[in-house]
């Protein structure tokens, strides 16, 4: 103390002051210099992913405002109809169209491709169909002659319809569809390339659908003009040799009788002990003028079917929900009013021998083991959920094409790029929230952990598509603009959003944590250790989900276009308050144990559903699949990786929170000592 300097007010002189003035206008400069070159920093990131998104992003040509590409056809306006693959049943590669033997362009012109038409197989290749807008015509000739199939074709031909092959076509962004029954209202994807038939001597045959009865159906605006508003073909077979009509200009003559009238028809029949076998390729055009507006013509084409499967669905979702939250609500509802009645009253005689959850409060706010990687993939989770309500939101609003089967995944891929800053801020926040250091660390977690698995899985996928022939055809530039955009675009984001998150505020608790950790009694009983808690918090979720996943895997190998995005929607809604639900009542639980290690069980109970969900795609591999070739069950079970980790995060996240808001408002309602 006689060291210290003790001076009145009154004898501060002025020079100090101005000296401590100074000092301190010295001390914030080198900060405002700091911040002046942070948001330098982050104009020129800004900058850079602008034009990176304005090079990449164009490549993703799903997403559009509906109502705004239309294309209006004057009368005999060409139109050109694209062959893109043929497809089999259920999940078999697709093949290229010209695969078939039908007569194609001398010079075949390919369309720029974006990376659903790459990773779909939907090469889009012109073809020799010739339609003039509003203009039918009868028995065109395709080749201008007879077209002679090799025996191999042959055999080939007879394995494909064996096997339910089918061919798809592309008319101004439609896909062609096919009706089941004449007056039914439901359709297939493209058409049958033929069908066996059974003779009298119990011989079966194979037919080719070498014939094809186009319907265009049109909408007319502003007077002659039209748009199409439906694709539709039907497919025959025909034996136009036996008939011995006459050709003229590439048509042949009084075909009307034989192609209305089937019993009059031969039908082409494949005969694969010939070494050489002739075929005419032929079609009609046919224009049908719709009240159908250009707005809803996938209308008729993408109604749900099984629609009353969907609902059984929904139903007994909304059971499991209401009756889990019925029984849980009371069991937590009745202990937590007695614990904190009996908590919140300071009996200095019982406060010794009175042991519960409220004794864990110096160590519930414990940051826990491996907190930079929690934080990490609960900011991943969190960019994730956003966009996948933003993507459904769009969905049901029709803000993508339900033409293109992948336009989904890429929806959502270009919705996750910018979502990303909202990632980062919440990984940063959670991460703070723990009191931990290594901000690089963790924000690099969070901005890689994703992209990378999504990298590797592609190329995975490359190397595995090079072994076979499939219309799905990776190339290395598909490969490289991936890497692009997240290393360009995503990664950059997320680091704004994290540095935002670093420096906000956080509002929690403020809860002293104690120097020593608590012991954790041992757990002998086998419903109480964290390994079952684990395993009965993921069932539920997954039993919601695994209807959904097997409409969907039907849906696709019956050749309907899945739009059934309002059952999804709802079935989303029913996961992620039933994943609020377990994460709740499992952490409680965990409490009750005098365990106080509830952030990871809280993240990982729900999150535990994806694993259910891939045991599920190995036994759809093992027991559905066991005619599809190796490569497509690597590219399935690819993606079911992709879809499990994806499911397991968004449902993780939302039980992660939901406990972090129940673990504060529960230690906020105690009294401690």
């Amino acid at each position: 103390m006689s060291d210290v300097e003790l001076r009145l007010p009154s004898e501060i002189e002025e020079s100090d002051i101005e000296s401590d003035v100074e000092t301190k206008r010295l001390v914030k400069k080198p900060s405002r210099q700091k911040s002046t070159w942070r948001w330098k920093i982050l104009l020129v990131l800004v900058l850079f992913m602008g034009v990176s998104m304005y090079y990449l992003l164009p490549r993703f040509n799903n997403v559009y405002l509906p109502g705004v590409d239309i294309k209006f056809y004057n009368p005999a306006e060409k139109m050109d109809v694209y062959m893109t693959k043929l497809e089999g049943k259920g999940l078999a590669l697709p093949l290229p169209y010209y695969d078939l033997p039908i007569c194609s362009p001398t010079h075949p012109k390919v369309l720029d491709q974006g990376i659903s038409d790459v990773l779909m197989g939907e090469k889009r290749v012109s073809s020799l169909f010739n339609l003039d807008f509003n203009i039918s015509s009868k028995c065109n000739l395709l080749c201008n002659g007879e077209y002679n199939m090799t025996k191999s074709k042959i055999s080939k031909l007879i394995e494909w319809i064996d096997a339910d092959m089918r061919g798809n076509w592309i008319l101004d962004n439609m896909n062609v569809f096919t009706k089941l029954g004449a007056t039914g209202n439901r359709y297939l994807l493209g058409y049958a390339l033929g069908y066996s038939a059974l003779l009298n001597n119990n011989n079966i045959v194979h037919v080719l659908n070498n014939h094809f009865e186009i319907d265009v159906f049109y909408h007319v605006n502003n007077g002659t003009r039209g748009s199409v508003v439906g694709f539709e073909v039907r497919p025959k077979s025909i034996d136009w040799e036996s008939m011995s009509l006459s050709v003229d200009q590439g048509q042949f003559v009084s075909c009307d009788p034989f192609i209305s009238d089937e019993a009059r028809v031969t039908p082409f029949v494949l005969h694969p002990d010939q070494d050489i076998q002739k075929v005419y390729w032929t079609y009609s055009v046919n224009y049908i003028e719709s009240d159908r507006s250009w707005l809803n013509r996938w209308d008729p084409y993408i109604r749900v079917q099984n629609e009353q499967d969907y609902w059984l669905s929904i139903i007994y979702s909304s059971l499991l929900v209401v009756s889990l939250a019925a029984l849980l609500g009371y069991l937590i509802y009745h202990s937590l009013r007695r614990d904190i009645k009996q908590f919140s009253t300071v009996d200095l005689e019982r406060s010794f021998t009175m042991q519960g959850w409220k004794d864990l409060s110096r160590d519930i706010f414990r940051p826990p083991k491996y907190a930079t990687f929690l934080s990490s993939v609960v900011g991943a989770g969190t960019q994730l959920l956003c966009t996948l309500l933003v993507f459904l939101a769009g969905a049901i609003l029709g803000m993508f094409s339900p033409g293109f089967r992948l336009s989904a995944p890429v929806t959502f891929t270009v919705l996750y790029l910018p979502l990303a800053i909202l990632g980062g801020y919440v990984g940063a926040r959670v991460h703070k929230s723990f009191g931990k250091k290594d901000w690089l660390r963790s924000t690099m977690l969070n901005a890689l952990f994703i992209p990378v698995l999504f990298f590797v899985i592609i190329l995975f996928f490359y190397v595995a598509l090079k072994t076979t022939k499939t219309a799905i055809q990776i190339d290395i530039s598909l490969i490289i603009m991936v890497l692009l955009l997240f290393i360009c675009v995503h990664m950059p984001l997320c680091f704004i959003g994290a540095l935002f998150g670093y420096r906000s505020k956080t509002k929690d608790i403020k809860r002293t944590v104690s120097k020593i950790p608590r012991e954790i009694p041992e757990q002998t009983k086998f419903m109480e250790k964290n390994e079952t808690l684990l395993c009965l918090g993921g069932f539920f979720p997954y039993s919601v989900i695994f209807m959904e996943i097997v409409l969907l895997l039907k849906s696709s190998a019956e050749f309907h276009i899945l739009y059934a995005w309002g059952f999804i929607s709802l079935t989303t809604i029913l996961v992620l308050i039933l994943s609020i639900e377990v994460s709740v009542a499992i952490t409680y639980a965990q409490l009750t144990k005098m365990d106080y290690r509830w952030h990871w069980l809280s993240f990982l109970s729900p999150a535990f559903s994806g694993i259910y969900i891939f045991i599920h795609s190995l036994f759809i591999v093992i027991y559905s699949l066991s005619n599809v070739n190796l490569v497509a069950k690597i590219i399935f079970i690819g993606w079911m990786i992709v879809f499990s980790v994806i499911f397991s995060l968004i449902v993780g996240v939302v039980g992660f929170f939901s406990s972090t808001k129940f673990i504060k408002i529960l230690f906020k309602n105690v009294k401690m000592e």
